[in-house]
């Protein structure tokens, strides 16, 4: 296993526990964003798993680069899905306020 892989799958681990591990303080539920969430957490674990057992063979470091990108903005939001994809929905309920 390259170092590229093995970052790109610690990177994959550490976008779907930030995502698992949100907790939804005041903001409105959405169901297309926490369906959203859960594809995306489940996607990157699967990645991560898959690196780890040596299945995921190619790893290109684009990938790498769009997934820290995506963990430094995920991590940045405190793993709220919703702040990153802003809906006209989420837009209107800031307005509101």
């Amino acid at each position: 296993m390259s170092i590229l892989a093995m970052v790109n799958a610690f990177l994959c681990l550490a976008i779907s526990l930030r995502i698992l591990l949100f907790t939804r303080t005041t903001e409105h539920y959405n169901r297309y964003i926490s369906y959203t969430a859960w594809f995306i957490c489940a996607a990157s674990f699967y990645v991560a798993l898959r690196t780890i057992y040596g299945y995921y063979l190619t790893v290109d470091i684009a990938e790498v680069i769009l997934n820290t990108c995506f963990c430094a903005a995920l991590y940045a939001n405190k793993g709220n899905i919703s702040k990153i994809f802003k809906t006209k929905k989420e837009d209107e309920h800031e307005n509101n306020r």
